[in-house]
């Protein structure tokens, strides 16, 4: 458990936990109705005034150390704000790093599509062109084989010419 030392006039040398504030404060209250209860009794009779001075410093004192209590505690509360706001910064220009990572990631992704359709692309056009060669080929072998075919027709029809006119 954290111990904090709080200063002061007449508390300088304690040292206060954490979960002594509930404590003080019921202090202060008590001090404060004493204070007010024993001042009032001093109205009403022969006792002295400065009797009444003598509680005040202890209560200044009790207050003073519940206002330096709440000031250490928004100062630990500052601190923890800005060590949060410094960590959601860094949070921050990480997300938009990451952000612009993706971002660039897409246009090379899409460089690379672009860039594969067109590889694909001229692939295409190598096909298209070397199977209308081989159709060519293919054509021009056919009507070989059609004059061969009708050459074949016209030396059957020669040789079948009548054996009587030899």
């Amino acid at each position: 458990m954290r111990k904090e030392k709080l200063g002061g006039e007449e508390g300088g040398d304690r040292v206060h936990h954490p979960h002594l504030i509930k404590h003080l404060e019921k202090e202060v209250l008590q001090h404060k109705l004493t204070y007010f209860n024993f001042c009032a009794g001093i109205a009403n009779s022969d006792v002295p005034q400065a009797a009444c001075c003598v509680l005040r410093p202890a209560v200044v004192s009790v207050i003073f150390i519940l206002f330096q209590k709440r000031a250490l505690k928004a100062e630990n509360s500052a601190a923890k704000l800005k060590q949060e706001n410094a960590l959601l910064q860094v949070q921050l220009k990480n997300y938009k790093a990451e952000n612009e990572a993706l971002r660039s990631g897409q246009s090379a992704s899409l460089a690379a599509v672009k860039q594969n359709a067109e590889a694909a692309f001229q692939n295409l056009l190598t096909v298209i062109a070397n199977s209308r060669s081989a159709v060519r080929q293919l054509v021009s072998g056919a009507e070989s084989l059609q004059l061969v075919a009708d050459l074949l027709k016209s030396i059957d029809s020669i040789s079948e010419v009548p054996e009587d006119g030899q």
